[in-house]
């Protein structure tokens, strides 16, 4: 019968100025420590424990590409970062006018696409609202752009459009919903990214089954690094 160790193992990742990882453990050697069922060693991001004696926290650097923009991005550089939303209102000819918040994070670990997630709640009671994560590429030596994207209101989408100095264009190409969505389902999307002075600005527009496509989101960001 397993049981839970009563001391947890913690190897601490911290990503250094050259991006190499630090790695600490908060436990002496064999002071126990978990194990696993197969006694292997496990290992992942910079660190290894090894679980069959706990003896080791062995420090690796991270290839130096990680750090490093694919070029294929340099065209959304710029985007790259934390935000914070300073204002955001949300219309639809099927739902009241009502303000959100949002936070928006895009990032990269050296591969020839940008990661994102964006999570939009209420300003005054935090309660979560939309969510989004996906992926961003650039067709190579071109600004041709294009997101892959999935929603928590159930339902994924491709788009594509350019990049144009500071301000991205999109459109959908592809969108699809689970089959037990409640209806009216998302069928087209749009969406316009631009860096104006030190302000993001984010406009996105949605049509449905019974609903052509307009407006739908207008934000407003400022970097939150």
């Amino acid at each position: 019968m397993n049981t839970k160790p009563s001391h947890v193992l913690y190897c601490a990742v911290v990503i250094a100025t050259l991006g190499c990882y630090v790695c600490e453990h908060a436990s002496p050697a064999n002071a126990s420590c978990p194990k696993l069922n197969s006694g292997t060693c496990v290992t992942g991001y910079g660190y290894e424990l090894d679980y069959n004696g706990c003896k080791t926290c062995i420090c690796k650097s991270a290839p130096a590409e990680w750090g490093v923009l694919h070029p294929s991005l340099k065209p959304l550089e710029w985007i790259l970062g934390k935000w914070k939303c300073i204002s955001g209102l949300a219309t639809f000819p099927t739902m009241t006018d009502s303000i959100y918040a949002e936070e928006l994070e895009f990032y990269h670990l050296g591969q020839s696409n940008i990661e994102f997630t964006f999570s939009a709640y209420h300003p005054d009671t935090l309660e979560p609202m939309h969510r989004e994560t996906g992926f961003i590429r650039v067709q190579s030596n071109t600004t041709k752009v294009a997101f892959m994207s999935a929603h928590n209101r159930a339902f994924i989408e491709i788009e594509e459009g350019n990049v144009d100095g500071h301000v991205v264009t999109l459109e959908s190409v592809q969108v699809h919903s689970i089959s037990f969505v409640t209806p009216p389902s998302v069928v087209q999307v749009k969406r316009r990214y631009a860096l104006v002075g030190d302000i993001l600005q984010k406009h996105v527009s949605m049509g449905t089954q019974k609903t052509h496509i307009q407006g739908h989101l207008v934000g407003r960001f400022v970097r939150d690094d």
